[in-house]
């Protein structure tokens, strides 16, 4: 691994290099994926077996469809085809309501799932919308049958929350659901017992809002800083999480960059998400959204340099196109997010230093 990096810092557009370190890459993380898919499949069959003895056993459904979720999310992190996971989960979950139309939980758990299944096409170029109109209807049910639980309203407002990403991924206003996500999102941190991961969750949201408003012209720092503090609020707790690193980058690449469009220093904000993206790192170098975002930061930096930059600026395409190399063999899909910015970023580094 380390020679093929020296050999493509050496040379960008080294396509050899390029593809036996994306095998190498792979080859990494084979065997404790395919562990996991072993140890899911033991417990798939045993929570099969227990509902061939007793098909009315609600707790099998719920421990099979959570389970079968958690496999299809684990593929899709991978570039896999996630669908046939998250079906069957659906099909458990809705079984479990068949049973019991009474179950907030069932109704929740369903709506999850089923927001997945829509954040699967955002991830693949699909429309999702079909998905998350179905997830918030069985997430407002949920919340009218237990409105005192925070897990409604969580994943009420994380579908409202992807929703707004990408209606702004398409050039369309995501403002009225980044504000509905912020009211539901305040519910459930209001509600939770210990609001970690709904704090976590609301910072996220409030970084892509803040940026929205920022793009349309308006102050966003004080949004900004909300989403900082609700990192800031969590973070004695989270300091062995990667989610959270790679999530509490967002509000510092996007304050930089909305600090640019103003004109003003973006630096600074620029370097304390890259700190933390090398955080998140250090801890998992298998976080596939990390190298994502940190190819990102490097690919928006480089574009801000002023043309007397050069060299700032080829270093840092050098490490975008690094940074996008990792993340795409770790996870192919990311191609319908990082598009051709690979390629540009590796012909860029690859120009000479200074001006001939």
């Amino acid at each position: 691994r380390l020679a093929l990096e020296e050999a493509l810092r050496l040379d960008p557009l080294c396509e050899e290099a390029r593809a036996l370190l994306t095998a190498v890459i792979r080859s990494e993380i084979l065997p404790s994926f395919e562990e996991a898919d072993r140890r899911a499949l033991q417990a798939e069959d045993l929570f099969t077996e227990g509902l061939r003895r007793d098909r009315g056993y609600l707790p099998h459904y719920y421990g099979r469809g959570e389970m079968r979720w958690n496999r299809g999310s684990r593929r899709r992190h991978r570039g896999l085809d996630p669908t046939p996971d998250y079906k069957a989960a659906e099909e458990d979950f809705s079984e479990a309501l068949r049973l019991d139309p009474g179950s907030a939980r069932a109704w929740h758990w369903r709506g999850q799932v089923r927001t997945y299944r829509g954040i699967w096409c955002l991830e693949t170029d699909q429309d999702p919308t079909v998905f998350w109109a179905a997830a918030e209807e069985d997430l407002r049910r949920s919340i009218e049958l237990l409105p005192t639980h925070s897990s409604g309203w969580l994943w009420k407002g994380n579908v409202e929350f992807y929703r707004g990403f990408w209606k702004a991924g398409r050039g369309r206003d995501p403002i009225p659901d980044f504000e509905a996500a912020e009211k539901d999102l305040s519910e459930a941190v209001t509600r939770a017992v210990e609001p970690s991961n709904e704090r976590r969750w609301r910072g996220r949201l409030r970084a892509q809002h803040a940026a929205a408003v920022a793009r349309s012209g308006r102050p966003a720092e004080a949004l900004f800083d909300q989403a900082e503090e609700d990192f800031r609020a969590v973070e004695a707790r989270s300091q062995r999480d990667s989610w959270f690193w790679t999530w509490r980058s967002t509000v510092w690449s996007e304050r930089a960059v909305a600090r640019a469009a103003r004109g003003e220093p973006f630096e600074p904000a620029f370097e304390t998400a890259e700190r933390f993206l090398q955080r998140a790192l250090e801890l998992d170098r298998t976080m596939m959204e990390a190298w994502k975002h940190r190819g990102f930061l490097r690919w928006a930096r480089a574009g801000l340099r002023p043309a007397s930059d050069r060299d700032p600026a080829r270093k840092d395409y050098a490490g975008a196109a690094a940074d996008f190399l990792e993340a795409l063999s770790l996870n192919p899909t990311l191609k319908y997010q990082i598009g051709d910015r690979g390629d540009v970023a590796r012909r860029k580094a690859a120009e000479p230093a200074t001006p001939r």
